[in-house]
């Protein structure tokens, strides 16, 4: 079996990837197929340890299989333990860490996994194939008031209302069984369409996002990278819709702007707010000719967290 995915923003990421010293410790908390990693390790500072997380059995087997040019550890495991992890191996700093938040090309195209509304199969998306609940089993329990909330909340879907209307009607009266029958019923349903995006798209992000609690576990992991980082160190974080960006953006401008959360009006000198241990720098997005060739890379923002090589006290 091998794992097909074309990573995204290789060149961006490669240039900062530059910036970390050599010999340190690379973790990838989204391996996919491992093509982030496998360029990371070729053109990088000579890592001493690489690290691939992944709630994905399939790239998990997938990536223990290849030939790596130096020591490394392939964890199946959701990123938002990134902390257990890196206890469990007794790591207390890394050098670079990178987060692809998007649903992997494998995933999307093997139909079995029910991602995609392209390809007919199970109402399952659950990306760890371990985890109990599959869209169909938490359909089973989801009332109208939820699930118009899911999607208005996960999908940004102007027409939740209707949408979670007539999938609940239509579960419960068992006309939907496949990916494809779900996505034939919102496309019924819907009236607003934009031109070029399949009038699926919200709906099926939406409850991909929900049948695995994906920013919940960005949230987590954005929470606990930064403490790890060492001196120099670097935390980059690729997304691909607005709910993840804002996460992203949200939290490495609180990191590296501390001052901001001092309320107005306190007289305070400049020397005496706070002094931040990051910089952040960001939205990095695909060249045209990337777009061309991988269409599914044209909504990729990349954005990067540096811890600063001097000791905030030292400022």
């Amino acid at each position: 079996m091998k794992f097909k995915h074309n990573p995204v923003l290789t060149s961006q990421i490669m240039k900062i990837a530059d910036k970390i010293p050599p010999g340190g410790t690379i973790v990838d908390c989204t391996l996919g197929g491992g093509g982030h990693l496998e360029l990371l390790v070729e053109n990088a500072n000579k890592p001493s340890l690489i690290i691939g997380i992944d709630r994905d059995l399939d790239a998990i087997a997938w990536n223990k299989n290849r030939n790596w040019p130096c020591p490394s550890h392939f964890i199946h495991s959701p990123f938002s333990k990134f902390r257990q992890i890196m206890n469990q191996l007794s790591l207390g700093e890394v050098y670079f860490v990178l987060a692809d938040f998007g649903v992997s090309s494998h995933q999307l195209d093997t139909a079995h996994r029910g991602f995609s509304f392209s390809k007919d199969g199970p109402l399952d998306m659950r990306m760890d194939q371990k985890q109990k609940l599959t869209l169909a089993d938490k359909f089973k329990s989801v009332d109208y008031q939820e699930l118009k909330f899911i999607l208005k909340k996960y999908g940004e879907e102007k027409e939740a209302a209707r949408i979670a209307k007539a999938l609940l009607h239509d579960f419960q009266t068992g006309k939907i069984k496949t990916t494809n029958e779900l996505a034939q019923i919102v496309r019924r349903v819907k009236k607003q369409k934009q031109p070029g995006l399949n009038a699926a798209t919200k709906t099926f992000q939406a409850l991909r996002i929900w049948v695995n609690e994906e920013l919940i576990e960005i949230e987590k992991l954005l929470e606990t990278v930064p403490e790890f980082l060492a001196p120099g160190g670097i935390f980059a974080a690729i997304t691909f819709h607005s709910l993840e960006d804002r996460l992203v953006k949200n939290c490495f401008t609180q990191l590296a702007h501390p001052e901001n959360d001092i309320p107005s009006g306190i007289p305070l000198t400049k020397s005496q707010l706070p002094q931040s241990l990051y910089l952040t720098k960001g939205p990095i997005k695909p060249e045209q000719s990337e777009i061309k060739e991988n269409p599914r890379s044209r909504s990729a923002k990349l954005r990067y967290l540096q811890r600063k090589e001097e000791k905030a006290n030292e400022q």
